[in-house]
């Protein structure tokens, strides 16, 4: 599977009167664009009543879609570092997943990166 885009993704501009930009900033090359939200649209059936307003579920995508990469980077750190079991938390510290949040995790960057869960559960549940 190939990678996401590298950089923070941002909120970019406005891309024409009902669309705004998702892009991600390359330190080494140029801002791609991840995605277009429709986050406008336009009211009114006549002309003089037509105008464009502010699509409140666009908007509410539109920082869903930009927090995607911090949200799976974080996902991932919770998974990564999290204790092999109780033994292991009371000999070096951290925490144990409840195995319901566990599994949510996992479905979650599983989701996210296009793996396939392997349905056993444990912090190897993703395969390639």
């Amino acid at each position: 599977m190939a990678e996401h885009a590298k950089g923070p993704w941002e909120i970019g501009s406005m891309y024409g009167a009902y669309k705004t930009e998702i892009v991600a900033r390359q330190e080494d090359g140029p801002t791609k664009v991840i995605a277009l939200v429709t986050t406008h649209k336009q009211e009114g059936v006549l002309r003089d009543e037509q105008r464009i307003v502010e699509c409140p579920e666009g908007i509410a995508n539109l920082h869903k879609i930009a927090a995607a990469q911090e949200m799976l980077e974080a996902l991932q750190c919770v998974l990564e570092n999290e204790a092999s079991d109780h033994k292991a938390q009371e000999e070096f510290g951290g925490y144990v997943l409840d195995d319901n949040v566990r599994r949510v995790v996992i479905t979650a960057i599983a989701k996210a990166t296009g793996a396939a869960p392997t349905g056993n559960g444990d912090r190897n549940e993703l395969a390639d």
